[in-house]
């Protein structure tokens, strides 16, 4: 899996080192997700799709996975040499709980998973790799999210062991 996570992120830390726009570090993004075995050709990787809310509204999320007409997950992008804000972690979560996804992933100046527990007050980051080779979390994060590993609940089990985890350092603290 080392080495799948290195050839995902190599192309986005060099868009990060050039600064690219985000429209560019979409496609990329988009580009690396069929490493990881989606296919756009099959609709599974879907660009900024439009979906309905309401009778008159809809969102439209950056990146959305599906598998079949199944909803996986769905991702946050921004530039490569962005700052993470609570706005865009409040979108994300928008976007998770519109679409009753438990997982979402934020891509910008690093990749990180947030986790929306049933019955919480906000979505938790439950992981966060920084855009380099070689990084051992970026190795679970291939094998996690590459789609002939994929599950749901596969998804759900990492995100409550890394919570517990969390908890633990954060006692031991």
């Amino acid at each position: 899996m080392q080495e799948k996570w290195n050839q995902f992120v190599y192309d986005l830390y060099e868009a990060k080192k050039r600064d690219v726009d985000e429209d560019i570090y979409h496609s990329l993004i988009e580009t690396q997700m069929q490493l990881l075995g989606w296919a756009k050709w099959k609709g599974e990787i879907c660009h900024k799709p439009n979906i309905p809310i309401g009778n008159s509204k809809f969102i439209q999320p950056d990146i959305l996975i599906k598998c079949g007409d199944e909803d996986q997950f769905v991702i946050e992008v921004k530039r490569p040499v962005h700052t993470q804000t609570e706005r865009e972690r409040v979108q994300l979560e928008s976007y998770m709980r519109q679409l009753k996804l438990d997982g979402g992933i934020y891509i910008g100046e690093h990749i990180e998973v947030f986790y929306d527990k049933p019955k919480s007050k906000d979505a938790v980051s439950v992981l966060r790799i920084p855009l380099e080779i070689d990084n051992k979390l970026g190795a679970k994060f291939v094998e996690k999210f590459s789609k002939e590993t994929f599950t749901k609940d596969s998804i759900v089990e990492f995100c409550e062991a890394r919570m517990e985890e969390m908890n633990r350092q954060a006692n031991l603290n």
